[in-house]
């Protein structure tokens, strides 16, 4: 309800049944009921409750409350349909724009391809050349960007740091090419990137990633990336596409924001930049049903703007509404 997602909530089950079988849980129940109610006076959307549940103590709380109580799901959602139709209730204040379906369909959720999508909708990368062997490396090194140093990263690996799949701060032929031989017989890949190293200050790294849902279609999510992604969890999601005004709201949701504004004195990230890196991300998977899963990390934001280092794409299962890895 404070989401901002949502204009109501159906809360369905068995709400006010418990203290049936433990009349010890009566009390509680009702103290729930009271805090249900009173979020949804705050949030100022409505709460509608289907449950199994008949004329328990917690139940005529919510009705004391003003909250509708309904036994058949079926009610519930006529219920919704026909107060939103009387008081002329409109959509959503800010519905996420529609993103049109691209013309052609993503083959595969590598790097080298979803670094092109995503380029394609204003992501920007550092410059880069994949190549397949040490020489071509070398012979990349001295077109990429404005030489050392560089970055070398193999291909196809899910966490590349924790497989020894990324090379950093690579000072000269000798260091690259010592980079591939250990890269290569630690992971066996068949393709890798040369790619010129972006060190900005004052840089903060971001998780940016689209996870289609069977049930609420395209979720973005924002967070704290970098290889501690997973161990924070401190992220915040929202429908995508986005507005570039709900996506600048929404990088400002997790525990973490205040560092992207200036924290204890240093000059705060280009929020506009990260809020527009955002907006492609979600614009991209949005357009590519085919894709179940897009993601950007790090996103690299700071004072001067935003730079994706690193993204890939997994493909839905074409035989089924769920996304299945590839």
């Amino acid at each position: 309800m404070a989401g901002g997602e949502a204009d109501a909530v159906v809360l369905t089950g068995y709400f006010g049944d418990y203290a049936t079988a433990n009349p010890a849980q009566s009390a509680r129940g009702c103290e729930v009921a009271a805090l249900l109610a009173g979020a949804a006076h705050a949030s100022g959307r409505s709460l509608v409750v289907h449950t199994m549940a008949r004329d328990t103590p917690a139940l005529a709380v919510l009705r004391e409350r003003g909250i509708p109580v309904y036994e058949r799901i079926e009610q519930t959602a006529t219920a919704l349909t026909s107060a939103a139709r009387l008081t002329g209730t409109p959509p959503h204040p800010h519905p996420p724009p529609t993103a049109p379906t691209a013309p052609y369909r993503i083959r595969h959720g590598s790097y080298e391809t979803v670094r092109e999508l995503l380029a394609s909708h204003g992501l920007t990368f550092p410059a880069a050349e994949f190549v397949p062997d040490a020489e071509q490396a070398v012979e990349a090194a001295h077109r990429v960007g404005v030489g050392y140093p560089l970055v070398l990263k193999a291909m196809s690996l899910a966490h590349k740091t924790e497989a020894g799949g990324v090379a950093l701060s690579l000072a000269d032929e000798e260091a690259l090419r010592a980079a591939f031989g250990r890269m290569r017989a630690a992971t066996g890949a068949g393709r890798y990137v040369v790619e010129a190293m972006a060190t900005p200050p004052y840089a903060h790294e971001l998780i940016v990633g689209v996870h289609r849902a069977p049930s609420f279609g395209p979720v973005a999510l924002v967070g704290t990336g970098g290889v501690t992604a997973e161990f924070l969890a401190d992220t915040a999601l929202a429908l995508a596409p986005l507005t570039h005004a709900r996506a600048r709201a929404l990088l400002l949701e997790p525990r973490h924001a205040p560092l992207l504004t200036g924290w204890r004195g240093a000059p705060p990230v280009h929020l506009d930049a990260a809020a527009a890196a955002v907006c492609a991300v979600a614009r991209a998977a949005a357009a590519h049903p085919e894709l179940g899963d897009l993601e950007v990390n790090p996103l690299l934001v700071h004072p001067g703007g935003a730079l994706a280092l690193d993204a890939h794409g997994v493909l839905r299962d074409p035989n089924s509404s769920y996304p299945a890895g590839n």
